[in-house]
């Protein structure tokens, strides 16, 4: 009786851990083909002082950077975590903030610094390896943001 308690018991944190750590495709997550609306904040220190910048940029659905923003999104995944089942609702340590509002009203904020992302009020983790892939993520879009 007690050895097959062990056995649900370690099947059940299996199939927990399957499912928190299942890849889920961000682009597929957040359709940026819509009409979307992106503020960039960026914070710096300069001269000893924390300043920050913002970037509001508008585009149109089935705009070229929107095209550009959403094949970038479907490079990369994300999964849950532990803060994704517990509410957690703050990302510490993030420099860059990209916080995307689509025409479906989904919200997506990205964060460099770390490698974790808000999508519809709860956190996650961007791909799997790496603080960096958040940084590299939110440079990408930015530079695609920026273009003429």
């Amino acid at each position: 009786m007690k050895k097959s308690w062990k056995i649900v018991l370690i099947a059940a944190l299996a199939v927990l851990a399957a499912w928190m750590l299942w890849p889920r495709n961000l682009g597929a997550a957040f359709d940026a083909e819509e009409s979307v609306a992106v503020s960039a904040i960026i914070f710096g220190v300069t001269d000893g002082r924390v300043d920050n910048e913002t970037e509001e940029y508008r585009l149109p659905a089935d705009s070229e950077k929107g095209r550009k923003i959403g094949e970038l999104l479907a490079q990369h995944t994300y999964h849950l975590t532990f803060g994704s089942l517990t509410g957690r609702d703050v990302i510490e340590g993030a420099t860059t903030t990209l916080h995307f509002n689509n025409g479906k009203g989904t919200l997506l904020s990205l964060t460099s610094g770390t490698a974790e992302l808000f999508l519809n009020h709860r956190v996650y983790r961007l791909d799997y390896w790496g603080r960096d892939r958040g940084t590299e993520l939110c440079e990408a879009v930015l530079n695609i943001l920026r273009e003429e």
